[in-house]
């Protein structure tokens, strides 16, 4: 039996059924958000009957139809990472160790014929500024994934994973694609490409710019929508926040749009996923090969340290009790009266003390009933289309005048605006040095949010350990009014704990 590892898809031929089982057993996921897809599909039966026959269908053919739609719910349940094709099994790179694990373990002989050429790097990128100075732990990580060639770094918010994807940019010399997960983003890598390269070298594709050069950053679905033809010839491929890789669309750019480059490295601060495709990730990103954590950044003084204060709210105007995460959310938290008012005098005291406070909320309604009676903040979002807009203004009164992300994010950190709200558009990546205290009113349980959230205000801005802020406060609520809130609630301490001191106070 022969391996060939790939670049991006490798394979096993002269491979046995038992192989195949072995394999096929092991190579696959329950995709937790389809699962609950088909959970609402199922609670929402007499709804969706309902919506169909006004549609004009029979009562037979709205049935039909809602079972056909359930029967192709459940095929997509099971996520089968390994297929057969042309005699040979085909399987992501990435997994490409953990075959070779499983293999052994099961003492199953084989040989590994690896064809894949390593390209030359003739120079080194000439740069624009003095070195990156990087710290100990980002040469260790430059170090760490240079020698697989193919691996993830994970590192926690704000410990300066750009630093290291530029230093390996400049020291491989190669074409190369940067892929980012948003706009804001985007931009932000740019500029700092930009800086330390020149503009000379560094190409952008995406938010209406084509013009891929040297070193070309990328959003993702922009890259992913591209013709293939495009990055011929790229040799190293870097995706930020590579978390979001069981979408399809960095399967896309992997398998698909830059299959040969042999450089492939990720990085991620949270590299789990709440619907279950870690496998993918490791499929799409490789393994990891070095990782630096927010407690160990925190402990080293790279990162400010966090002191948790969480509320207890034993009062609520809310009054839905059903187990719709959603609907609860709605009714406990953007809705209650009692919460946003404690919320508003927070941030209305700590701005007046001269802090700079970061509000995180989930939807886009509750920023704007915030913004209302907080008129010296700033509200980040996507933007409203016009009904969105005219709804906003008739349910509330008041409309936060729109701002461009990076604009906004840019007039915080230069001091100008004391106040910034925001949903998850200033999430991932995005630099917010000076924010003193945050107020987390999303609810909710996910992970990788949870620490995405609080990584946006641990950033010191510091080169050097224990400089700049040392502290930072980070205040969310409990409330008690409805069980499944309570219990996300006491999960997220259980996080915070992880980091710094944790006080509980009624409110």
């Amino acid at each position: 039996m022969i391996i060939e590892p790939g670049t991006s898809v490798s394979c096993i031929k002269n491979f046995t059924s038992e192989v195949e089982d072995l394999l096929s057993g092991k190579l696959q996921y329950t995709n937790k958000s389809v699962s609950y897809q088909v959970k609402r599909h199922v609670d929402n039966r007499d709804r969706i009957l309902w919506v169909l026959r006004h549609k004009g269908y029979t009562t037979k053919e709205a049935g039909e139809i809602w079972q056909k739609e359930i029967e192709d719910l459940k095929s997509q349940i099971k996520v089968h990472l390994i297929k057969k094709k042309d005699e040979m099994l085909i399987f992501p790179a990435g997994l490409t160790e953990r075959v070779i694990a499983l293999l052994t373990k099961n003492h199953i002989s084989f040989v590994i014929e690896d064809r894949r050429v390593k390209p030359t790097t003739l120079h080194q990128w000439p740069i624009q500024t003095s070195s990156l100075n990087l710290r100990p732990y980002q040469k260790e990580a430059v170090q760490a994934l240079l020698s697989k060639g193919q691996a993830t770094m994970v590192g926690g918010t704000g410990i300066g994973k750009t630093a290291c994807f530029q230093a390996i940019t400049h020291q491989l010399g190669l074409k190369t694609v940067i892929v980012v997960p948003s706009i804001s983003i985007f931009h932000q890598t740019i500029r700092r490409f930009e800086k330390y390269f020149g503009k000379s070298l560094v190409g952008t594709f995406g938010d209406g710019k084509k013009k891929p050069k040297d070193i070309t950053i990328c959003v993702a679905r922009s890259l992913s929508d591209s013709d293939s033809s495009i990055w011929k010839g790229t040799d190293l491929l870097i995706a930020d926040e590579c978390h979001h890789a069981p979408a399809d669309t960095l399967k896309r750019i992997a398998f698909q749009k830059i299959p040969d480059a042999f450089y492939r490295f990720s990085f991620t601060a949270t590299p789990y996923r709440a619907d279950g495709g870690n496998l993918m990730i490791e499929g799409v990103s490789f393994p990891t090969a070095y990782e630096y954590t927010v407690k160990r950044g925190i402990q080293e003084g790279y990162l400010a340290e966090p002191i948790f204060t969480c509320f207890r709210l034993k009062k609520t105007s809310g009054t839905y009790s059903g187990s719709d995460p959603m609907k609860a959310y709605q009714s406990h938290i953007l809705d209650n009266k009692f919460l946003n008012e404690r919320a508003i005098n927070i941030a209305t005291v700590l701005a007046g003390q001269g802090l700079k406070i970061l509000i995180m909320v989930k939807e886009k309604d509750h920023g704007h009933l915030l913004h209302g009676s907080l008129p010296n903040a700033t509200f980040l979002r996507t933007r409203e289309t016009p009904a969105e807009r005219s709804r906003i203004e008739r349910i509330y009164k008041h409309y936060a005048p729109f701002v461009d992300d990076q604009e906004g994010v840019d007039e915080f950190n230069a001091g100008r605006v004391p106040i910034l709200i925001g949903t998850s558009i200033i999430g991932e990546g995005t630099d917010l040095i000076p924010v003193d205290a945050q107020l987390i009113l999303t609810g909710g349980l996910s992970q990788s949010s949870i620490v995405q959230m609080v990584g946006r205000s641990l950033r010191t801005g510091a080169e050097n350990p224990f400089e700049g802020k040392r502290h930072v406060h980070i205040m969310d609520f409990i409330c008690e009014g409805h069980p499944l809130l309570e219990k996300h609630a006491l999960e997220r301490m259980d996080y915070y704990r992880e980091l710094g001191t944790v006080e509980e106070c009624p409110l």
